[in-house]
């Protein structure tokens, strides 16, 4: 392992070390190419590897990163726990009634928390949550709603991952459309 994923590794565990002391409930706040996904995964094998017979969901805002998830399991070496995963959009995870999860990981959670996404959380039941997302919601009710959903247990942004070597430097480009 090199030098940059040896850092990023530590830095991913001390976020799920964090989401742990917090009794497995809690957001990750991480600039974008922090490993948010990999963070999901790591946190999906391990509750499933403790809970015999339990499944655990995973809710995306898009198909595309439905797809993009299930590789994230393939990359990382637990393609054996896809049978016990549902991977869903925001979009149908309102649908669900009186399911149980072991545990729940809502990706790009900034998307979820319009009223009729919510629903999810109202009408079904999981024993560990974890939100990952690059940024807070601006909107006050939101930031309120993710906070009280799932308080942020450990937030990194981009300039600090910068700064630590986690992610290439990066320049910002307007450009009209």
């Amino acid at each position: 392992m090199n030098k940059v994923n040896k850092i990023k590794d530590d830095e991913q565990r001390k976020a799920l070390n964090a989401w742990a002391k917090a009794k497995f409930n809690g957001s990750i706040i991480a600039g974008t190419g922090f490993g948010k996904s990999r963070v999901g995964v790591l946190a999906i094998a391990y509750a499933l590897k403790n809970s015999k017979g339990l499944k655990a969901l995973v809710l995306v805002p898009t198909n595309q990163l439905q797809d993009q998830f299930k590789e994230e399991f393939i990359k990382w070496g637990h393609e054996d726990y896809l049978d016990r995963i549902d991977i869903l959009c925001y979009q149908s995870a309102h649908k669900l009634r009186k399911e149980h999860y072991c545990v729940v990981v809502c990706d790009e959670i900034h998307l979820g928390l319009s009223p009729v996404y919510r629903q999810f959380f109202e009408h079904n039941t999981y024993d560990k949550l974890l939100c990952l997302t690059a940024t807070i919601p601006e909107e006050a009710e939101y930031r309120e709603i993710l906070i009280n959903l799932s308080p942020v247990v450990y937030q990194i942004s981009l300039d600090e991952c910068v700064a630590k070597g986690l992610v290439a430097d990066y320049h910002v480009y307007c450009i009209a459309v």
